[in-house]
C-alpha cells in the first residue's frame, strides 16, 4: 500500500468497453509518465495501488479524473464516487479533470437535469464538475492521442511552478517529431525571449535523454561556443566517448558516434554558422538521432536545415494566474483587490512565463505595494528579456530598426495593409523588412493586424527615449517643448507623434506641427478603443508638414485642413468623427493617397477634392449623414473598397470602379443597384487585358440605349444594400460575389442565382415585397 495515489479515475465500472479499453489505456499512460493511478476497488491497473479500497483511493489521491460516459450519471456507485470527489475538490482544492468519452458535455448536462430522485447538493456537484475545464473526444481523434492529452493536463495540474503549461507543449512536440520520417530528426523551438524555449527543451531532454545512446544539452550555445571554441565544446560533451587526438578530434568523434542514436540540444542559437560547425551537417548522425535547436530567430532553423518549427505559445490565462499566484504568494490569490491587480499583471505579461515569475517574486501581499511594484516593473522589464530584445535590435539594419521603432511608437494594433502602405510611402521595402522583424520575434501578424508584445513595446520605447534627440513622441510632456511659434532645436528630428487627447492638459498651438518639417506620421486618437476625445485648437491650425504620410486625427475640430498644406506625400488620411465640412479649397496633388477614412463626420458636405486621387484603394465615408453626392470613380483602377453606409442623403451612385471588391451602401437613399454603364455607340464589347476587363470603343447604330454590365465586375465579393428601402429590383449579380445583403429592401424578385457558385451569404430578411427568389 502506498502513502498516496497520484490520480483517482472515476468511471462507470459496468461499462466493460470503457473499462477494458479506454480506462486501461489511460491508467497505463499515467504509469508510463511516473504517476500512480487507481480505477477499481479490486484490481487497479497500476500494481502500486492494488489492495487499496475505493474510499481510501479517493481520499488519498492528489488529482481526480472523472470519465463521463453514456451511463455514468445514472449509476448510483458513480454518483457516490462523484460526491466524495466534489467534496475533496471544495474542501482540499485537489484538481478534478472531467473527460467526456463517446458523449458530449451537453448530453451529460441534460442527463443530470433529468435525474429525478437525486439530492440537490449532489446535482450541484455533478453540474459543477461538468463545467470545469475539460476534455472531449472527437471523431477524428484516436484514443491514444486523447489519453496523452489528458495525462499532459493532469501532470501540469500536479507539478510545481517550473512545469506549469509544459506538458501539453511537450505532447505537441512529441507528436510533431513522431510524424517526421525515420532518419535524423530535428525540430526548432522558436519564440520571443522569456516565452519558455529553454525550459521546454530542458523538460524534453530530462524526459527523453535516457532513450538515446548519448546526449548533450548545451545551454546558452552562443556564449558557450564563443567562450570555449568548437574543439573544447565537442570534447566537453562527447569527450568520454572519443579518442585522445586533439588535431582531428571532431572527425574522430563523429566517426565514433555515427552508429549511435544521439540527442543533441543546442539552446539559444543566434549564429547558424556556429551551430552548423558544431553539428558538422546531419550526414554523420545515426538514424533515430534527434537534434533540437532553440532560437528567437526563425532564419536560424532554415540555415541549419531544421525544417520542423514549433512556435512556443504563451501561457493561457488560467496557467498564467496559477504561475503568478505561486510566485507571488505561494498559493491561490483570493483577496479581491489582489485578484484585480493580478489580472493587470497577467494582461501585461501576456503569457510570458519569465515576466510572470519576475513580477510574482517582486510583488507584495499588500494591494498598494503590489500596484507600486507593478508600475516600477513596467518601467524596467526583466533584464533577461530587455537584454535579449536590445541584442536583437542592434542586429537589425537601419531600415529595420526604424520600422521596429515606428511600430513600438504608433503602429501596434494597426491594420497591416495600412502600415505597409505607409512604410512603402517612406521608401522601405516594407514586406521584406517586416518579415525580418517577424522572424526575429519582435512583431507578429495576426488576423490582419500588427501585434507587438507589451514588454517588447516598452523596451522599444526605452530605446527611443535613450536617443540623443527625440525622434518619436507619445507623452504629452514631450510635446510641450515644441509648443513655439518659431522652429526650435530638435524639431527637425521628430518623425512620428502619437497623442491621446484625453492625456493633454494644454491646447495645441497653430505652428506646433508645422515646425516639425520631417514629421511623417501624425496620429491623434485615444489609446482606448471606442473613446473619441478632442484636441482644442482655439487659434486654429496654421500649417502641417509637407512630409506627412499619415494624418490620423480623430474628432478634428476645424471645418477644413490648412489651405497651404501640401498633400503630395500623403498616403493615409483618417479623420473619423471630425467637424470637417470639406477637406480644402481647390485641387491638390494626391498621387500617393491610398486610403481615406472620414467616418461619422457629421458636417461633411463635399468630397470632390478626391477626384485627383487616382491611386486610392479605400474610401470610407460611413455615417456622413449630410453628404449628398459621391465622386465619379469609374476611372479609379485601384479602388477596391467603398463604404457609404449611413449616408442617407445619397440617392444616386456614379459609375462603379472596374476592380471594386467591396461595396457598402447600407441605409443610403439609392434606388437602383450601381452598375458599370456604357452606351452601344461608344462600346461594342468587353475584352480581357491582364488582370482587368476593359470596354472597347466602336461605333454603333443605337445611340440611346444604356446597358448594365455589372455582371462583369468580376472582383466584387461583397455588396451590402441593407435597408435601402427604395431599392425595388436587381437585374444582374456578379458571378464571383460571396456576400449579398438585401435585407429590408423593397425588391420584388431576384435574378437566377445558379451561376453564383461562391455565394456564402444571402441576406433577404424583411424583404416584404419579395415574390420570387
Amino acid at each position: 500500500m502506498v502513502e498516496s495515489i497520484d490520480v483517482y479515475i472515476s468511471f462507470d465500472r459496468l461499462e466493460d468497453t470503457v473499462r477494458y479499453s479506454f480506462i486501461s489505456h489511460l491508467s497505463a499512460a499515467f504509469h508510463r509518465r511516473g504517476l500512480s493511478s487507481f480505477f477499481d476497488g479490486e484490481n487497479g491497473s497500476d500494481p502500486e495501488t492494488s489492495g487499496i479500497s475505493t474510499l481510501a483511493a479517493v481520499e488519498d489521491s492528489r488529482a481526480c479524473v472523472v470519465v463521463f460516459s453514456e451511463k455514468y450519471s445514472s449509476s448510483s456507485s458513480c454518483l457516490e464516487d462523484l460526491a466524495i470527489v466534489s467534496e475533496r475538490r471544495r474542501n482540499n482544492g485537489i484538481p478534478v479533470v472531467p473527460v467526456f468519452y463517446t458523449v458530449t458535455k451537453s448530453f451529460v448536462t441534460k442527463q443530470i437535469w433529468k435525474l429525478g430522485d437525486v439530492r440537490s447538493e449532489l446535482r450541484t456537484g455533478l453540474l459543477e464538475t461538468v463545467d470545469l475545464p475539460n476534455h472531449e473526444s472527437y471523431n477524428n481523434q484516436s484514443d491514444s492521442e486523447f489519453v496523452e492529452e489528458i495525462v499532459a493536463d493532469v501532470r501540469e495540474k500536479l507539478d510545481k511552478t517550473e512545469k506549469i503549461g509544459i506538458y501539453s507543449k511537450l505532447l505537441r512536440i512529441e507528436n510533431l517529431i513522431c510524424k517526421q520520417p525515420w532518419g535524423v530528426r530535428s525540430i526548432g523551438l522558436w519564440g520571443m525571449p522569456g516565452i519558455g524555449k529553454t525550459t521546454l527543451a530542458e523538460a524534453f531532454f530530462d524526459q527523453m535523454s535516457g532513450d538515446y545512446a548519448a546526449s548533450c544539452f548545451i545551454k546558452d550555445f552562443n556564449k558557450e561556443f564563443h567562450d570555449m571554441g568548437l574543439y573544447c565544446l565537442l570534447e566537453k560533451h562527447f569527450g568520454k566517448i572519443g579518442a585522445k587526438s586533439t588535431i582531428t578530434r571532431p572527425i574522430l568523434l563523429r566517426k565514433l558516434l555515427r552508429h549511435k542514436r544521439l540527442l543533441v540540444v543546442l539552446d539559444d542559437v543566434r549564429k547558424p554558422l556556429d551551430a552548423e560547425s558544431f553539428l558538422g551537417g546531419f550526414d554523420w548522425f545515426s538514424p533515430g538521432s534527434l537534434i533540437i535547436i532553440t532560437s528567437r530567430d526563425k532564419q536560424v532553423f532554415s540555415l541549419c536545415r531544421v525544417n520542423q518549427i514549433y512556435q512556443v505559445p504563451g501561457l493561457n490565462e488560467e496557467d498564467a494566474m496559477q504561475l503568478f499566484s505561486r510566485c507571488a504568494l505561494g498559493k491561490e490569490i483570493k483577496h479581491e483587490s489582489l485578484q484585480k491587480l493580478s489580472m493587470k499583471v497577467i494582461e501585461y505579461a501576456n503569457g510570458n512565463p519569465l515576466a510572470l515569475k519576475v513580477f510574482g517574486k517582486k510583488s507584495r501581499k499588500n494591494p498598494r505595494e503590489m500596484e507600486m511594484t507593478f508600475l516600477k516593473l513596467e518601467q524596467s522589464p526583466p533584464h533577461e528579456i530587455h537584454d535579449a530584445v536590445k541584442s536583437t535590435y542592434y542586429s537589425l539594419s537601419s531600415n529595420e530598426k526604424n520600422m521596429f521603432l515606428d511600430i513600438a511608437c504608433l503602429f501596434r494594433g494597426e491594420n497591416v495593409d495600412c502600415m505597409m502602405h505607409l512604410l512603402e510611402g517612406c521608401g522601405f521595402y516594407a514586406r521584406v523588412e517586416v518579415n525580418v522583424l517577424v522572424d526575429k520575434c519582435l512583431v507578429s501578424i495576426s488576423e490582419g493586424r500588427v501585434v507587438m508584445h507589451n514588454l517588447i513595446q516598452d523596451i522599444g520605447r526605452k530605446i527611443i527615449n535613450g536617443g540623443k534627440k527625440p525622434s518619436r513622441l507619445w507623452e504629452p510632456s514631450s510635446i510641450e517643448p515644441f509648443q513655439q511659434d518659431k522652429r526650435v532645436s530638435g524639431s527637425e528630428s521628430i518623425k512620428a507623434i502619437f497623442l491621446d487627447p484625453s492625456c493633454l492638459s494644454f491646447d495645441i498651438k497653430p505652428m506646433t506641427f508645422g515646425n516639425m518639417y520631417n514629421l511623417k506620421y501624425l496620429k491623434i486618437c485615444s489609446w482606448k478603443p471606442g473613446k473619441k476625445p478632442a484636441i482644442h485648437l482655439p487659434k486654429g491650425l496654421q500649417s502641417l508638414p509637407d512630409e506627412l504620410r499619415l494624418l490620423h486625427w480623430d474628432n478634428f475640430p476645424l471645418l477644413s485642413l490648412p489651405q497651404d498644406y501640401d498633400t503630395r506625400n500623403l498616403v493615409i488620411l483618417n479623420m473619423c468623427y471630425s467637424q470637417l465640412q470639406k477637406l480644402w479649397q481647390g485641387s491638390k496633388e494626391l498621387k500617393m493617397l491610398k486610403r481615406i477614412m472620414l467616418c461619422h463626420s457629421q458636417q461633411l458636405v463635399d468630397i470632390q477634392e478626391l477626384q485627383t486621387a487616382r491611386n486610392i484603394e479605400v474610401i470610407d465615408l460611413q455615417g456622413c449623414a449630410i453628404l449628398e453626392r459621391f465622386i465619379a470613380t469609374g476611372h479609379f483602377q485601384h479602388l477596391r473598397v467603398i463604404n457609404l453606409s449611413g449616408c442617407t442623403k445619397i440617392k444616386t451612385f456614379p459609375e462603379v470602379p472596374p476592380n471594386i471588391e467591396e461595396l457598402y451602401l447600407k441605409e443610403t437613399g439609392i434606388k437602383s443597384i450601381p452598375t458599370v454603364t456604357f452606351s452601344p455607340q461608344d462600346y461594342s464589347f468587353i475584352y480581357d487585358h491582364g488582370d482587368h476587363k476593359f470596354l472597347n470603343r466602336e461605333d454603333s447604330s443605337d445611340d440611346s440605349q444604356t446597358q448594365s454590365v455589372m455582371v462583369y465586375l468580376e472582383y466584387l465579393k461583397v455588396l451590402d444594400m441593407t435597408h435601402c428601402t427604395e431599392l425595388e429590383g436587381i437585374q444582374s449579380i456578379p458571378k464571383n460575389l460571396r456576400k449579398l445583403y438585401l435585407g429590408g429592401t423593397a425588391i420584388q424578385e431576384l435574378p437566377s442565382l445558379v451561376h453564383l457558385s461562391k455565394l456564402v451569404v444571402l441576406d433577404l430578411e424583411n424583404c416584404k415585397e419579395l415574390q420570387r427568389c
